[in-house]
Parts: structure tokens; sequence; C-alpha cells
């Protein structure tokens, strides 16, 4: 597909881009510039839509959903700057490296992260970006992934009532770690992957977060062994 050098959407506020054989990520850009009222940006991308960094900048931008699958490189940059936004929804398995400016409006996140190879640290710092936000719902289904991410120091999520975590039974220490850092939880739902992880490597917390004793009023969970919240 052919974009033009200048596009000029002065009205437009919704805009869907899936299955179009862009040849980069250029026009993409353009779309964005040319759209100054541009509240809902969705946009799924495979592999040859994708150069080595992906930039989406806007000021208006309410809703971003951002899928990014079956990427032939080895390092994928994703960088989003957008003040206005409410709504972030992030598939990926192949963004390696992420730049996140200006997402404290962010309200509700949903985050599918499938990507076992790279630094390790790419999630640290999607939770420091969007440690602000009040719902979340997150999907880590790789083992480096979590070894990475449990040894860093993550970021109080101060205002977060609602998380919903899909993880596998390797993940226990990210787990309790990331309770910890919700204070005001209420709600808590808690998926198993049932094709990762071996619960012979689940390792018992030693003591409950502070958020399930004092705040939590909502809990539900699926192909856990988790006796400390028996």
């Amino acid at each position: 597909m052919n974009v033009p050098s200048s596009i000029h959407l002065p009205s437009l506020k919704i805009v869907d881009i899936r299955g179009v054989p862009f040849k980069n990520i250029f026009p993409i850009n353009r779309i964005l510039i040319g759209c100054p009222v541009l509240e809902d940006f969705s946009m799924y991308l495979m592999a040859s839509v994708l150069d080595r960094s992906l930039k989406i900048s806007n000021p208006t931008l309410l809703k971003l959903q951002v899928s990014c699958l079956f990427c032939i490189y080895d390092v994928i940059q994703l960088e989003i700057d957008t003040p206005s936004l409410k709504f972030l929804d992030i598939e990926a398995t192949a963004i390696l490296d992420y730049s996140l400016k200006n997402l404290h409006n962010v309200v509700e996140a949903r985050l599918n992260m499938l990507v076992d190879k790279g630094p390790g640290d790419h999630l640290f710092h999607i939770f420091k970006a969007l440690h602000e936000i009040k719902y979340m719902s997150i999907s880590l289904l790789t083992k480096q992934t979590f070894t990475k991410t449990f040894d860093l120091d993550l970021p109080e999520f101060s205002n977060l009532v609602r998380l919903v975590l899909t993880i596998s039974y390797y993940d226990s220490k990210l787990l309790v770690k990331l309770l910890q850092k919700c204070p005001k939880l209420r709600d808590l739902v808690i998926q198993k992957e049932s094709f990762y992880g071996d619960r012979r490597l689940w390792i018992d917390p030693k003591s409950v977060p502070k958020c399930i004793s004092s705040h939590l009023i909502e809990f539900s969970f699926n192909g856990l062994w988790i006796q400390w919240l028996r």
C-alpha cells in the first residue's frame, strides 16, 4: 500500500489498521501526524510491515491497541508518547525494547507478552511507565521474563484495584513481589497456562502480601496450587 506523502484528515477520530501490506513504519507515522483529533488507534502488524523501530506519538490519543506478532528480527523497538492516553493494549511476540513516555493518564492496560529472548528487563520498564493505572491485565508466558524481572525493584502500583494475571508455576517470586506492590488491590484474578511450568518449581511464599489480607474483596484463580491463599 502506498500512502501519500502528506495526509490531512482533520475530523478523523478512529483508525483501525490490519492486514495492510505497508513496506515500513513511516506511513503509520504519517497517519498519526495527519489526524490532529485522533482518539482511537488500533493496528495489527505482521513481520512484513515492521522495520526495527516503531514510534507512536499523538497528543489527543485516548485508546491505543498494538498487536505485533511473528517478527523475523531479533530486536524490535516500540516507542509510545501519548500524554492523553486512557487505555493501552499491547500484544507482542516481537518487541524487546520499549520506550514509554507520558502514560500517567492511563487508567487501564492489557499486556500480552510472549517474548523469550532479549535483556529481560523490558517488563520492568513497562511496569514503571504504568505504575499509576487502576486496572491491569497481564499475560506473561516465558521463563526468562520472570527470572529477570523479579530481581528488579518493581514500582508501587498505588492506584491499582484490579489485576488479572496469567502466569506459570515458576513465577511465584514475581507473583508475590507484584502483589506486595499493590496496596489497594481489591479484585485479583490469577490464571495458569497449562502448557508452561512445573508445579514442583513453585516456591511457597513466607508471608501473605498485605493487600490479600486487608483490601481484597474478590479473588478467582484457575489451575494454580496456592496453599497460602486457602
